[in-house]
């Protein structure tokens, strides 16, 4: 099938991603098989709160296991498949993760201080509030990943690929990035040492009091997740549509553009702007103020706001898709009818806000303060809600299929017979409505590839 008629299939039936979108990668080890709670790998049952310390997993199949608050510290885990998991909240100090593969997996609030992640995929990570310190990441890649308020100091980066890496409000003092081309990475609010850009090439890369450096006349190597020219055909109704179309989708605005007087950088005043309405898509708004703005309508997919003052912002019917508020604060707010498939709101302040029939698929809402907010009608399907706050929360009508709230907050929350539950992890750590297999209405995933060339099979 000629191209031109693969570009009439974009928009009559979805969209066609190429192999370097990292949503390509990501629907392959989705519809790959799981390690599930209970399985046995290597002599040690998987699951959460494990001990299992100086144990060989060197090439194990780990892919999707749950190792969250476990303790593996000195364990070897080198040329592991551990994609799709968990370790978050865990002790991993001095691990050998050299040559793992682990892309989607989270290493979030993981204490990881001397480990060796050298040589490993890294992409689509959520490695915030983590314990780094003197990790060895040399000739990695690290792509569309998190690295925000870790601590980092004495890493090395020598070597690695990093495409569209976040660093903001990290502690970067020490680290190395000999040589390595720091390309759309973000380091506002980072600390750094006078050693730590030493050698480094920048390219459209945000520095820590948010100016920029480089521009794309920096040669950068493309970057693929299977065969060059192959891609995959998402239709409108596929949970990966909306993210991957983001991905691969231009900016209306770039970075430092103004906008009725307003200075598209972290670190702005948008108080009270109306932004109704707008294009505002993979920006880097980190530490900014848009206190009472209005957001409604408008596209923010791939925009950072991570650290910032969102209280009392109405943002109905906005696309937040890849999106960040993490650790910021946005109470009573208006996030009716938003999606946010695949965004973060960890550590977010969130009280008293209303996020009714809002999509919060797949997000991550590690430690996010939901008290007393509004989520009627949301769904929260395979979701990351450990040690989440919903006290006095009204959860009725909503979603919680493969929610896993372990260590949550549930106090005076409100449900009924319309909250839906389905292999729902309990704060306690009891499944409720445990289902072998997949809930109704979850997400499957399917990933068949085709020659771009050569047309669908």
């Amino acid at each position: 099938m000629p191209l031109d008629a693969l570009e009439q299939m974009k928009s009559s039936h979805g969209i066609i991603i190429e192999s370097s979108n990292p949503y390509y990668l990501l629907s392959k080890i989705y519809s790959s098989p799981q390690i599930s709670v209970g399985h046995v790998v290597n002599g040690v049952k998987i699951g959460p709160q494990i001990v299992a310390r100086n144990h060989d997993f060197e090439g194990a199949n780990l892919q999707g296991a749950f190792l969250a608050f476990s303790d593996l510290a000195g364990s070897n885990l080198s040329n592991v498949n551990f994609q799709a998991g968990s370790i978050s909240n865990g002790n991993y100090r001095d691990v050998s993760f050299k040559n793992a593969k682990l892309s989607v997996t989270s290493f979030a609030n993981a204490q990881l201080s001397g480990s060796d992640l050298s040589n490993t995929e890294m992409v689509l990570m959520d490695n915030s509030g983590s314990d780094f310190r003197d990790v060895c990441f040399n000739r990695s890649l690290i792509v569309g990943s998190s690295f925000d308020f870790s601590d980092l100091r004495d890493a090395s980066f020598d070597e690695v690929i990093l495409q569209n890496v976040g660093f903001q409000y990290s502690d970067l003092r020490e680290v190395s990035f000999h040589n390595v081309i720091l390309s759309g990475c973000t380091f506002y609010g980072a600390t750094v040492s006078e050693e730590t850009f030493k050698d480094a090439i920048f390219q459209d890369t945000i520095m820590p009091d948010g100016t920029i450096l480089g521009g794309s006349s920096v040669f950068n190597e493309s970057i693929y997740f299977g065969p060059e020219r192959y891609g995959l055909l998402l239709e409108s109704d596929d949970v990966l549509y909306k993210p991957a179309l983001q991905e691969q989708s231009a900016s209306s605005f770039q970075y430092g553009d103004e906008i009725n007087g307003l200075r598209l950088v972290s670190g702005t005043d948008g108080s009270e702007y109306d932004l109704s309405n707008l294009d505002l898509s993979n920006l880097s708004l980190d530490g900014s103020d848009f206190r009472e703005a209005n957001l409604s309508h408008s596209n923010l997919g791939g925009t950072s706001f991570i650290k910032s003052e969102l209280d009392h912002v109405i943002a109905f019917d906005a696309q937040m898709v890849n999106s960040s508020i993490a650790y910021s604060s946005s109470q009573y707010a208006n996030y009716d009818r938003t999606c946010w498939l695949f965004s973060s709101l960890s550590n977010a302040q969130l009280a008293k806000s209303s996020f009714r029939n809002a999509d919060l698929r797949f997000t991550n809402l590690y430690a996010t303060n939901f008290s007393n907010a509004d989520l009627r009608g949301a769904n929260l399907t395979d979701a990351n809600a450990i040690e989440c706050n919903f006290a006095g929360a009204d959860l009725r009508g909503a979603n919680l299929t493969n929610l896993d709230l372990t260590g949550a907050h549930l106090e005076d929350a409100l449900f009924d017979e319309s909250t839906t539950f389905c292999n729902t992890v309990m704060p306690g750590g009891n499944v409720r409505h445990s289902v072998n297999g997949l809930c109704p209405g979850q997400p499957t995933f399917e990933f068949n590839p085709f020659n771009l060339l050569l047309g669908l099979p």
